[in-house]
C-alpha cells in the first residue's frame, strides 16, 4: 500500500497542475480506500468535489473530515454550510448522553 501522502500528493498534482480533475477524484478515494479514518483525505475529496462543481459531495466530505478532526481549518473554511455548532465538541458529548428519565 502506498503511503497516504504519496497518493494525497498525485491527487494534487492531477487536480491543480494536470487539470484532470476525475482523476484527482480516483486518486483521493483510492487513499480513502486505504485509509478511511483519515481527516486529511476527506478534506482533499472534498476539495476536488467543489473544484468539479458537486458541492453536495464536497459538503458530505469536509462533514467527514470535520468528524474526524474538528479543528481542520481548510474544511471549516471551505464549507461555510458546515454549522459552527456541528463543530462543537460540547455538543458531540452532549448527544452521547442518555435521556434523562423521570423518577417516578
Amino acid at each position: 500500500m502506498p503511503p497516504e501522502g504519496y497518493v494525497m500528493g498525485m491527487g494534487y498534482i492531477m487536480l491543480y497542475v494536470m487539470k484532470d480533475v476525475k482523476k484527482a477524484i480516483a486518486f483521493f478515494e483510492y487513499n480513502l480506500s486505504n485509509f478511511p479514518t483519515s481527516a486529511t483525505a476527506y478534506d482533499s475529496l472534498g476539495e476536488a468535489y467543489m473544484i468539479n462543481g458537486d458541492k453536495a459531495q464536497a459538503i458530505m466530505n469536509y462533514k467527514k473530515s470535520l468528524k474526524l478532526d474538528l479543528n481542520n481549518q481548510n474544511a471549516i473554511k471551505n464549507d461555510p454550510r458546515v454549522e459552527k455548532e456541528e463543530r462543537n465538541p460540547r455538543r458531540i458529548v452532549a448527544s452521547k448522553r442518555l435521556p434523562n428519565k423521570a423518577c417516578t
